[in-house]
């Protein structure tokens, strides 16, 4: 099943490292996004006062 006594190969290693790059860029947005949250509703409330 595996080549190579149970190392993956080299395009599954590729999709692994695709998938990793791709959660950490998910969660690197959604983390930017919570942190701007806060500046942007004081900056809508500062627009509208």
């Amino acid at each position: 099943m595996f080549a190579g006594s149970g190392r993956p190969s080299k395009e599954q290693v590729k999709q692994y490292d695709n998938l990793a790059i791709s959660e950490i860029k998910k969660g690197a947005s959604v983390a930017a996004i919570l942190a701007l949250t806060p500046f942007v509703i004081s900056f809508v409330k500062n627009l509208r006062a």
